[in-house]
């Protein structure tokens, strides 16, 4: 497996003045009063089917708790109609120019009173739901040798929670097949709030625009405030309950009593940890940052997202059936890169039904709107933020970073290099992984690939370096599962 080193030069860089979760960022406030009792959250969206079948000895249950409330401004804005009706070129060049023009106003918000102001001044007061599935060992984690570990893994743009399945599967295979005292005991897969489970819940409420730190605020807010005390053999409550205040307080300053957290992110969702490990350094034991939109702000000029804000406004997402919607997905040449365990585990959990209101005559659809999509891969501030950020993090945090060296999101291994090491000018617990013959989609190009890095970190920190990962970029890890 190879790695990128230390840079022999570190490219200069001027600050943004990032915002961060004191200064800048909202302030995370209790919901509204009519829903501080779980009893009041609204149903569970349909689900996916339960991944019990695909990581044996683990049992799956999906949970419901409020977003991170209040929310950054956005105007009111609802997707065009006909449901479904492709854009026109004209259409999709206007409606960017908007977004470039909304998004410059938005990042002109630099401090806590301005972002507060703007809320006011748009006049909506929108309390958002997030999904989550909790992945739940069924042996006790005390009659197992080795730490028992909590995972929260966040995805990135244009897929769900769900796309981390194979790539634990596989974690779980490697672990049962080494002589490692890996203990993971407990997995939390969340769904951001304009993709997945999350956003049948939203969609009628999301804005015009995004701010990609709403994802960590968002992250944040589960993990001092939803996440349960502790791990246990029962269930949680489906409807997650708010915390004690003294119990929220003792994770910011201390972290977890009862857990050891390791957070997971891809892209976007890799980005989100920054804020939170900044702010409360005691909260991940360590951090796997995949491809993460963590760039610095000098590479703007060269930023390789603009091409597929278009691509994504013109993406099909309705279809008459499910057998045509199956037939469209596997022959675009988007998922052609995609290994195919990673195309079926999107294919189960990014489709659903039309509703009536939707269309008369039935079909499905994508769960999330190619708009809302859109809006995340427009937004550019937090990127910028967490790179700058980094510098500042706790040295003593071991973090992990996995790249593709085919990414040009990421800009490439020059770029990956210069943040791989940024953190205490190099003289952090940083290490990673470079895959040669990946892109920017590392957990659907190469789920194996991946769950082999994460393992054999994992490994190394909790499970006493006794695993054996092989360090394959691309094949199958014979006798694990398939979805």
């Amino acid at each position: 497996m190879a790695t990128l080193p230390r840079p022999t030069k570190v490219t200069p860089s001027e600050s943004i003045r990032p915002r961060t979760l004191s200064s800048g960022l909202l302030p995370l406030l209790p919901p509204p009063k009519e829903f501080s009792d779980p009893s009041s959250y609204p149903p569970l969206p349909a689900t996916c089917t339960p991944f019990a079948d695909t990581l044996p000895g683990y049992k799956c249950t999906t949970h419901l708790f409020p977003a991170a409330y209040p929310r950054a401004a956005s105007r009111a804005f609802l997707p065009p109609e006909p449901m479904g009706r492709k854009l026109t070129r004209l259409e999709i060049k206007e409606t960017v120019s908007y977004l470039e023009g909304r998004k410059e106003e938005a990042e002109e918000l630099r401090t806590t009173e301005e972002a507060e102001e703007a809320v006011k001044a748009e006049g909506r007061n929108e309390l958002l739901w997030m999904v989550a599935k909790r992945y739940k060992r069924v042996e006790d984690a005390k009659k197992r040798e080795g730490r028992p570990l909590t995972l929260v893994a966040l995805h990135g743009i244009g897929v769900s929670k769900e796309t981390w399945e194979p790539i634990f599967a596989t974690i779980n295979f490697l672990t049962a097949n080494s002589n490692s005292r890996l203990n993971v005991d407990e997995i939390w897969t969340v769904d951001c709030v304009q993709h997945g489970d999350s956003i049948a819940l939203n969609e009628s409420k999301l804005g015009d625009i995004f701010d990609s730190a709403e994802y960590s605020r968002d992250l944040t807010n589960f993990v001092l405030f939803y996440l349960p005390s502790s791990s246990s053999l029962e269930d949680p409550p489906t409807n997650l309950p708010r915390l004690p205040t003294s119990e929220t307080s003792a994770r910011q300053n201390h972290g977890f009593e009862h857990r050891t957290l390791v957070g997971i992110g891809h892209s976007v969702g890799a980005c989100a940890y920054i804020y939170p490990a900044h702010a409360y350094p005691k909260l991940f034991k360590s951090l796997i940052l995949v491809d993460s939109m963590t760039i610095p702000e000098w590479v703007r000029a060269k930023d390789k997202h603009r091409k597929y804000e278009a691509l994504c406004m013109s993406r099909q997402f309705v279809w008459p059936n499910e057998d045509e919607a199956r037939a469209a997905v596997k022959a675009s040449a988007y998922y052609r890169a995609w290994a195919p365990i990673a195309v079926e585990s999107y294919l189960k959990s990014n489709l659903r039904p039309l509703t009536p209101a939707e269309s008369p005559t039935g079909g499905v659809r994508l769960k999330c709107h190619p708009w809302f999509e859109s809006v995340m891969l427009m937004e550019r501030l937090a990127v910028y933020e967490t790179w700058e950020l980094l510098e500042t993090l706790d040295p003593s945090i071991p973090i992990h970073w996995v790249w593709g060296a085919k990414s040009e999101r990421t800009g490439g291994p020059p770029v990956q290099q210069q943040t791989s090491w940024r953190r205490a000018k190099g003289q952090g617990r940083d290490s990673n992984d470079l895959l040669g013959s990946v892109g920017h989609l590392i957990p659907q190009e190469a789920p194996e690939a991946l769950a082999d890095c994460i393992f054999r970190f994992l490994d190394e920190l909790y499970g006493a370096g006794k695993g054996s990962g092989d360090g394959k970029e691309k094949g199958t890890v014979k006798g694990v599962s398939k979805l």
